[in-house]
């Protein structure tokens, strides 16, 4: 018996089309409220979270966010960075990476795949 899911008995094609269909227009239309409406725009996005500062983590925000040594190290690894004696600067992203700045402003190179780090609903 195969699983019914989100159309309940339903398994046909012109069920699985509606599902589709709903799907697709009601992620066009947040997309449209987010763009024109600033508390749409506040409801669905989350803010960046400052990680570390002049070389130390965070503590508290890392909770928050529930990221773990393997996150935060595999994070400057991507970046090209040894230690968080080495950061200026790490922001966890509203897209879920993580953004960070040296302490020697140099540029850093990032591989083009990025990890997504936020792990809370929503994100």
């Amino acid at each position: 018996m195969p699983a019914a899911g989100m159309t309940g008995p339903d398994i046909s094609m012109p069920g699985a089309t509606i599902i589709i269909v709903t799907l697709f227009t009601m992620n066009r239309v947040l997309a449209w409220a987010r763009r024109r409406s600033p508390l749409v725009k506040r409801l669905l996005d989350f803010p960046a979270t400052v990680l570390a500062r002049d070389g130390a983590w965070i503590p508290e925000a890392l909770a928050i966010e529930e990221l773990d040594d393997d996150d935060l190290g595999a994070a400057l690894r991507e970046h090209g960075l040894e230690s968080i004696s080495e950061v200026k600067l790490a922001t966890l992203e509203p897209d879920g990476s993580v953004s960070i700045v040296p302490n020697d402003g140099r540029m850093v190179s990032q591989r083009a795949r990025r990890r997504r780090y936020r792990r809370r609903q929503g994100a």
